[in-house]
């Protein structure tokens, strides 16, 4: 074992400048986040987020531009080979460490202090050579179950929009209230193991919630927050960045519970079923209202006027019970069946990561790797 700061440079990035006619990419704490006109990497580089995804870690090729958000790990190719070193960063769990301070944070002490195995370079080439090709057969593996679910999301909702007709009629008629949270004072730092489920738009999906990523806030955050909680039977609709138009039911087991500022709550009126007024904003008419908006200009979101002039076209009445029960047992087969491939997309996972690990600490006899 050897301490990185021995074998890889550990830098910071910098604040770039943003260009909308510049092509080259803007790397964040995890990930693309635009683009500039220059670069700051010459090589390519292991980044791992400094703020905000704290520990995320990516691989970048230049040319690119690496901003403060995140540092720049450059393995010395003298003795530390590149693809090898990015697979033993991703043994590393960086986010563990970066959730023991107060403030989520990676500083480049925390990287250059860490250790990690350095067999030779031959041996080093084999196991990336290896580990190369068992991770892209794994990787092709799970890419075909994302495809399937997707697949049968597009054929459910391509069914469900079919019994939407008539003349379109504007949402906030069929509502309430039409409003969204905030978020709580303090951030993340607010949030709690045991409390009050608080959504955010990554919790919001085309039909569903999920809570992999679900945090709570207490109950003094709550109560100052009154005016978002979630009633049984809310819709909810994503109003802001790349998720917007997504929208779901609030289910019993949210409750009780709180949105943020890019949930918008369209609470629906008596007798008007939650799940088919969901559904009706998913199809591909509001959804092409939605992104018109977007293309329009206000690239900050919907507001909640946006909102409530959404025209949807609603059933007849005399259909309206028949077609929720229907729309609700379309969702959740889809829902069964797509909860089990993701199962098997999640075992894939934990196998590629465990691979990795025997693999770059010597427990696996990776061919050509033997001292």
């Amino acid at each position: 074992m050897v301490h990185l700061k021995r074998v890889a440079n550990v830098t910071t990035g910098a604040m770039p400048t943003r260009s909308d006619d510049g092509r080259i990419p803007v790397i964040g704490a995890n990930g693309q986040i635009g683009f500039t006109d220059a670069s700051n990497i010459t090589v390519p580089a292991i980044v791992v987020g400094r703020v905000g995804s704290a520990g995320a870690v990516n691989i970048v090729q230049p040319p690119a531009w690496v901003t403060d958000n995140a540092l720049l790990v450059t393995p010395d190719a003298r003795v530390f080979n590149f693809r090898y070193a990015g697979h033993v960063f991703s043994t590393l769990d960086l986010a563990k460490d970066a959730a023991q301070t107060a403030q989520p944070l990676i500083t480049q002490t925390m990287v250059r202090e860490r250790s990690v195995p350095l067999p030779n370079l031959g041996q080093q080439q084999a196991i990336a050579d290896y580990l190369d090709t068992e991770t892209a057969r794994i990787d092709d593996f799970s890419a075909a179950y994302s495809e399937l679910a997707k697949a049968v999301r597009d054929r459910v909702d391509s069914a469900i929009a079919g019994v939407f007709s008539g003349p379109p009629v504007r949402l906030k008629r069929f509502a309430t209230k039409i409003g969204s949270g905030s978020t709580p004072r303090g951030g993340a730092e607010t949030y709690v193991d045991d409390g009050v489920a608080f959504l955010r738009s990554m919790n919001v999906q085309k039909g569903y919630l999920d809570t992999k990523d679900l945090v709570r806030i207490d109950a003094t955050t709550d109560r100052e927050m009154a005016g978002t909680r979630l009633h049984h039977g809310d819709v909810l609709l994503n109003i802001t960045g790349a998720s917007i138009g997504r929208s779901a039911v609030a289910t019993a087991d949210m409750i009780p519970g709180n949105v943020n500022q890019h949930v918008c709550i369209v609470r629906p009126q008596l007798g008007v079923p939650s799940h088919l007024l969901s559904a009706a904003l998913l199809t591909p008419d509001v959804q092409e209202q939605i992104a018109s908006v977007q293309v329009g200009g206000n690239r900050d979101g919907l507001t909640f006027d946006q909102v409530g002039n959404l025209l949807i076209r609603w059933p007849p009445n005399e259909h309206i019970e028949l077609l929720d029960r229907e729309v609700q047992r379309r969702r959740e087969d889809a829902n069964h069946l797509i909860s089990r491939m993701n199962c098997q997309i999640d075992l894939l996972a934990e196998r590629r990561q465990a691979l990795i690990t025997t693999a770059v600490t010597g427990q696996l006899d990776v061919p050509g790797a033997a001292a």
